[in-house]
């Protein structure tokens, strides 16, 4: 297996909203010493209903072949007017951090929720597909964003599903969702053969770290969104951080000895910091009251950084990269567009995993935390589904 080329994806949110199936939310982690999880060799970006991938930069199809080692991977939202109506989907998209070989990696059509790699199986997908709209969720597995002929992991149960990664071993698959007639998103792991459904906790956001041992997660805890880690397998979670703020969108580094995420700590704007996974040692990256910054992601050695900025000046907003010894200073918008989706991957390193993404809606304002705890609400009962091939 090239671990060059592999990545994998995870939870995410839209500015504004809570995105169900997050652009290619590839390893982020700091170092080469960790594995991607997602081979994603020769892929032709197939949308599943017609066969071809549309490249709303080019215009093109884009050709088959491998996914570059080191490029920075990210969503956005399109729309596409024609004679019939207007047509939404969720572009996956790659690019180099010298702005270079912008390229489109798949489509992701109305009706789909939710995408991960398998990293035991080449270009085999999971994602979530509605039969038709307003239906529930159910997951699927196949190597193309198409429901028909794939392999069925959960039946319909879900509401809406925020964010999917499979382990390393590419055994089981952890995802946010919403249970039809329950509140609250829960984080579960499943089976990806199929099978019970195990809840874990309430979530927001989640990461798997690169051995596939431990997560880190975000829920709204106290009224604010607080980080907790848990080790797999085990039946309780430590609060990594103590503090009143919103801290969310967390990632393992490679090692998972530190934990990037964003936080709200000025009430005016999100920025980016680290902490060790003890919760000691806190670093702030960024401090610009007008602009929020979220989504980042490690580069291949962990010297730099990929992430995504939100403004109330458009120019602002965009995709950027920048040198973890000093983001300030080095910061390049790489991509400028105030219609991307929250997070960002860099392939090839080696460490934590994302998926998240949608029918996008265009990011208008920071999505509100909802001030409830649901530190004593009880999961709700999950579906236990067997899988059935469509």
């Amino acid at each position: 297996m090239n671990t060059d080329n592999q990545f994998y994806m995870a939870p995410t949110k839209v500015y504004g909203i809570a995105l169900s199936a997050l652009a290619v939310i590839l390893v982020g982690c700091g170092g080469s010493s960790g594995q991607d999880p997602l081979m994603l060799q020769n892929s032709n970006g197939s949308n599943g209903l017609n066969g071809q991938s549309r490249d709303s930069a080019n215009s093109a199809l884009t050709p088959p072949g491998k996914l570059p080692s080191s490029a920075i991977f990210y969503a956005q939202y399109v729309q596409n007017s024609s004679i019939t109506g207007t047509e939404s989907f969720t572009e996956y998209r790659y690019i180099q951090a010298d702005k270079s070989g912008d390229s489109l990696y798949v489509s992701l059509p109305e009706g789909f929720e939710g995408l991960a790699g398998d990293p035991s199986v080449q270009n085999q997908k999971v994602f979530g597909a509605r039969a038709k709209s307003g239906d529930p969720l159910g997951i699927y597995k196949s190597t193309a964003i198409s429901a028909v002929g794939a392999v069925q992991i959960l039946p319909p149960s879900y509401n809406s599903l925020l964010g999917m990664q499979i382990s390393p071993n590419g055994k089981t698959l952890y995802f946010i969702g919403e249970v039809v007639n329950a509140s609250g998103n829960q984080l579960f792991s499943v089976a990806m053969s199929g099978g019970a459904v195990k809840p874990i906790d309430y979530a927001e956001s989640f990461s798997l770290d690169a051995s596939g041992k431990k997560l880190v997660y975000s829920k709204v805890s106290g009224g604010v969104s607080q980080m907790f880690v848990r080790m797999v397998g085990a039946t309780g979670s430590t609060r990594l951080l103590t503090d009143k703020f919103n801290d969310t969108s967390p990632q393992w580094n490679h090692d998972a000895t530190r934990v990037m995420f964003s936080s709200r700590r000025d009430e005016k704007s999100y920025d980016l910091f680290t902490v060790k996974a003890d919760g000691t040692t806190i670093q702030q990256l960024t401090n610009t009251p007008d602009m929020d910054e979220r989504g980042a992601s490690f580069s291949p050695d962990g010297s730099q950084i990929s992430y995504t900025v939100q403004s109330t000046d458009t120019s602002k907003s965009g995709l950027f990269r920048a040198a973890l010894s000093d983001v300030a200073a080095t910061a390049v918008q790489i991509k400028a567009s105030p219609d991307l989706a929250e997070e960002t991957r860099w392939s090839g390193s080696g460490g934590r995993s994302k998926s998240a993404g949608s029918p996008l809606t265009p990011p208008a304002k920071h999505r509100i935390l909802v001030a409830k705890s649901n530190d004593s609400a009880k999961p709700a009962k999950p579906v236990v589904p067997s899988p059935v091939k469509l």
